[in-house]
C-alpha cells in the first residue's frame, strides 16, 4: 500500500503537480506547515509511548499504518527529492531532446520504487531492534528517546523554516 502510494506521488508530480507548486509558494508553505506539525505530534506521541508489549493498551497508544501513511504525503523533503529528481533527469520542458516525457517519468518512477522498496524494508528490519533495545523501561531509555524525540523536532523545524 505504502509503495503504491509513493508511486503515485512520484507519478504525480511527474504530470504536473509540479508545475502547481512552481506556480505556487503558498501551497508549498501550507505543506511545509502541516508536515512539521504532523512530525512534531508523532514526536511527541513516540515519547509517552510505552513499549511493553505486555501491556494491552499498546495498541491504542501506538501510532497506527495510517499515521505512519501520512508522513509521506506531508514531508516537505521527500517532495524536495522527487523534484529534484524529475528536474534534472528528465527533459521536462525542453524542446531540443527526442526522448519520450512518459518514458522519462516511468523510468523516475521505477527508479524510486525500487530503491524506496530495498530501504523500506531495512528500515522496518532495523525499527524492529530499535524496539527490541527500548522495550526496556529504564532511565538510559528514556534519556535516548527524549534526546531523539528533541533532535528530530529540532532538525525539522530548522530545514523547513531557517534553510
Amino acid at each position: 500500500m505504502i509503495y503504491s502510494l509513493l508511486l503515485f506521488l512520484t507519478i504525480g508530480l511527474g504530470i504536473g503537480f509540479l508545475t502547481i507548486l512552481n506556480s505556487n509558494p503558498i501551497l508549498v508553505n501550507i505543506i511545509k506547515v502541516i508536515g512539521t506539525a504532523y512530525i512534531c505530534w508523532l514526536s511527541w506521541k513516540i515519547l509517552f509511548l510505552s513499549l511493553q508489549s505486555t501491556e494491552s493498551n499498546q495498541n491504542e497508544n501506538a501510532p497506527n499504518f495510517l499515521n505512519g501513511l501520512m508522513v509521506h504525503p506531508l514531508n516537505p523533503k521527500g517532495w524536495a527529492m522527487v523534484i529534484a529528481a524529475y528536474t534534472q533527469f528528465t527533459s521536462f520542458g525542453n524542446t531540443y531532446t527526442s526522448s519520450s516525457w512518459a518514458l522519462e517519468v516511468i523510468i523516475v518512477a521505477g527508479t524510486f520504487f525500487f530503491i524506496q522498496s530495498i530501504s523500506h524494508s531495512i528500515w522496518c528490519w532495523s525499527g524492529s531492534l530499535i524496539f527490541n533495545f527500548l522495550s526496556n523501561k529504564n532511565l538510559i531509555r528514556q534519556i535516548i528517546v527524549t534526546i531523539l524525540a528533541t533532535l528530530t523536532i529540532g532538525t525539522v523545524v530548522y530545514s523547513n523554516f531557517f534553510i
